[in-house]
């Protein structure tokens, strides 16, 4: 007997995305709930839009759900909650909102897109207020209870979504913080920032304690490998 591995085959297509009115589009996420792809995108324009995947045979194409306004300078990040209730948007207002899908209320309403409206309502559930610069990372926590921020203002923040109280404001980076996650499994966040450092947090009794910093790697002995640069000006 011989056993066939199916063949599989990857098609790729580019939906094109102009309708943030030709300016930088910064940061996309998508979410599959209840068979529906919905695709957020965020922008220059300062604003999120959310898009919904449809297949047509071997095509795709994007279509328009709803024109999230209410941020007031330009979108850095979005993100969805794992359980698809709550959409996170930040960006250089220094805000934060936290999106929820009004299922409920399906009045079409009308938006500034040119012969376009809204089919879907989304509402500002929070706007969570902290950061003094720019917000540029988002992650939820596997719960979808609790968000980590990062931003120019060199520190990471831990929200409680219900509450929309700051459960900690990490502050060891000595430079700006551009990156930020969650470990899936709960117990650990991770913080990346322009003082190359990468920054490991652990949770303990409700607390958020930095348990190593990392900035270049120097290999064991036992590890048998040779040392490598973490940045090309090393």
């Amino acid at each position: 007997w011989k056993s066939w591995k199916r063949k599989q085959v990857m098609f790729v297509t580019t939906p094109e995305i102009v309708w943030h009115n030709k300016e930088p589009i910064f940061s996309v996420d998508l979410h599959h709930s209840r068979g529906t792809l919905r695709i957020a995108t965020a922008g220059a324009d300062h604003t999120v839009k959310i898009w919904r995947l449809v297949r047509e045979g071997a095509k795709t194409k994007l279509v328009f759900l709803a024109n999230l306004d209410r941020h007031t300078k330009s979108v850095n990040v979005v993100k969805f909650a794992s359980n698809g209730e709550y959409l996170a948007s930040a960006g250089d207002d220094c805000t934060i909102c936290l999106w929820k899908l009004n299922e409920e209320n399906d009045v079409v309403m009308e938006t500034n897109l040119e012969d376009d409206v809204n089919q879907e309502n989304w509402t500002v559930a929070k706007m969570l207020r902290g950061h003094l610069e720019d917000v540029y990372d988002l992650s939820w926590s596997s719960n979808s209870r609790y968000l980590f921020s990062g931003s120019v203002d060199n520190t990471a923040i831990v929200w409680d979504t219900l509450s929309g109280d700051k459960l900690a404001i990490l502050k060891e980076s000595q430079h700006y913080v551009q990156g930020v996650a969650w470990n899936p499994k709960g117990g650990c966040l991770a913080t990346l920032g322009t003082d190359r450092t990468l920054r490991i947090y652990k949770i303990e009794n409700n607390k958020f304690k930095c348990i190593n910093s990392v900035s270049r790697y120097i290999p064991t002995h036992e590890d048998g490998l040779k040392p490598t640069r973490l940045f090309q000006d090393e």
